[in-house]
């Protein structure tokens, strides 16, 4: 069992600067995995930019280290929007549409399917 230091790993993150040109190999050479369970990797990634949207077919467990996260979430009754700030955690349900907004930067460690995942540029990708 390995166990991980959040405080030192975090501190040695890159910044991710995440734009239109952002590729998947971008997010995976900023990202650090510390381990895989039930179909989902535990990672922590130090960003700020303008995410697209995504969805994942399991829940999405976010939890906020420095910084602070808009998150937009796409309901059938419309958008939510909450303020993720540090010291703070959610659970995304799985197969909601949600657009990660770092304020200005943010340091999240996240549990997410591997598996699955969609994402979108589109304004609304509930109609692409």
């Amino acid at each position: 069992m390995d166990v991980h230091s959040i405080d030192e790993i975090a501190g040695s993150l890159p910044l991710l600067t995440v734009g239109p040109g952002t590729t998947q190999a971008d997010f995976m050479t900023a990202m650090r995995p510390l381990g895989v369970a039930n179909g989902c990797v535990a990672s922590l990634l130090r960003y700020t930019g303008q995410v697209p949207w995504e969805r994942h077919p399991q829940d999405e467990q976010v939890f906020v280290l420095k910084g602070a996260i808009h998150l937009t979430l796409l309901h059938d009754a419309g958008p939510e929007q909450i303020l993720i700030e540090a010291g703070n955690f959610v659970v995304i349900p799985a197969g909601v549409w949600h657009h990660p907004m770092p304020a200005p930067e943010a340091t999240s460690f996240a549990v997410t399917s591997m598996v699955g995942t969609e994402h979108s540029v589109a304004q609304d990708p509930r109609a692409a």
